[in-house]
C-alpha cells in the first residue's frame, strides 16, 4: 500500500507507518481519557497542547530562511480553507471523543477504514486518479481485516450471557 516504495524515496516512505502508530496512540489515549473527561474539555486541552508545542517552533524559525520551517502568513483564500479545516477537524475529534466514551475502541477502529474508501472516491472525482492494482489489494486486505475485527467484536460482546 505504501507507495512510492522505500527503495524509491528512502525513509520518507515510513512516514505513513509513523502516522498510523501515532493515530493509534491518540485513539488509545482518547479512549482512556474519554471516560474521565468531557470531550469538549479534552478537545480544548488538545488544542492548547498543540499551541504550546507549535508556537515555539514558529517563533524560533521565523525569518530563518529555511523554507519548510520559516512560517509565512497564508493568502486570504488559504486562510479561509485553514479555518474551515480547523472547524471540521475539531468537530471530527469531538465526535471521536464522544464515540470513544460510549463504545470500545476495538469496535470503532474499523469504521476509520471508511476513510480509505472515501479518499479513493475523492481522489477519483477531484484528481481523476485511482490507485493501482497492488494498492487495491492492500486496501481490500485492510478493509477486510477491519470488518473481521468489527464483526468478531460484535459477536464477542453479544455472546451468550453466563449463568448467574
Amino acid at each position: 500500500i505504501i507507495q512510492p516504495s522505500f527503495e524509491e524515496v528512502g525513509a520518507v516512505a515510513l512516514l505513513p507507518l509513523v502516522t498510523a502508530a501515532t493515530f493509534a496512540f491518540y485513539m488509545i489515549l482518547t479512549r482512556r481519557m474519554a471516560t474521565q473527561m468531557h470531550p469538549i474539555t479534552m478537545q480544548t486541552y488538545t488544542g492548547l497542547a498543540a499551541c504550546v508545542l507549535a508556537v515555539p517552533f514558529l517563533w524560533a524559525f521565523d525569518g530563518s530562511g529555511i523554507g519548510p520551517l520559516d512560517p509565512s502568513w497564508p493568502e486570504a483564500r488559504e486562510m479561509k480553507l485553514l479555518i474551515l479545516l480547523g472547524i471540521i477537524a475539531t468537530c471530527s475529534h469531538v465526535c471521536i471523543s464522544f464515540a470513544l466514551s460510549l463504545a470500545p475502541a476495538s469496535l470503532l477502529a474499523p469504521i476509520q477504514y471508511l476513510e480509505i474508501v472515501s479518499a479513493t472516491i475523492f481522489g477519483y472525482f477531484v484528481f481523476n486518479d485511482l490507485p493501482n492494482g497492488l494498492t487495491f489489494i492492500g486496501i481490500a486486505l485492510i478493509v477486510a481485516s477491519g470488518l473481521f475485527v468489527f464483526f468478531r467484536e460484535k459477536q464477542v460482546t453479544s455472546g451468550p450471557v453466563p449463568p448467574p
